[in-house]
C-alpha cells in the first residue's frame, strides 16, 4: 500500500477533530502512521481505536496485531507479545497472525 498523502493525513486529522468518538479514522491513521515508521503514533491511535470500539469488537484482533507489530519495530517485545496473542485468541483460525506471533518469538530467541 501506498503511503497516506499529506492531504489524506490532514483529512484524518480532520475528521478525528470533528468526531472524536468514530474508531474508523485511527485505525487508519494508525496504519498510515506505521507505514511511516512512526510507531509510537501509530500505537497511540491503535490505543485509541481499541478504547472507542470496545476489546471484543469485530475486526479489533486487526488493531491488536496492528499494535503488536509496533511495538516490535520499538523493540518492546513483551507488548508485542502480548497484542499478538491477544489477535490470536480473538480470531484463533486466521494464520497470519500465528505468522506474526510466531516472528517475534523467533526474533527473540522465545
Amino acid at each position: 500500500m501506498e503511503h497516506s498523502s499529506g492531504n489524506s493525513m490532514q483529512e484524518l486529522n480532520d475528521a478525528i477533530q470533528m468526531n472524536p468518538t468514530d474508531w474508523i479514522p485511527y485505525t487508519v491513521r494508525g496504519y498510515e502512521y506505521a507505514e511511516l515508521g512512526q510507531y509510537q503514533l501509530a500505537i497511540q491511535d491503535y490505543d485509541e481505536r481499541i478504547r472507542l470500539a470496545g476489546e471484543y469488537a469485530p475486526g479489533i484482533e486487526l488493531a491488536f496485531t496492528n499494535r503488536g507489530l509496533c511495538y516490535f519495530e520499538l523493540e518492546q517485545f513483551q507488548q508485542a507479545i502480548d497484542d499478538c496473542q491477544k489477535a490470536v485468541q480473538l480470531k484463533p483460525d486466521y494464520p497470519q497472525f500465528y505468522d506474526n506471533l510466531g516472528s517475534i518469538y523467533q526474533a527473540t530467541g522465545q
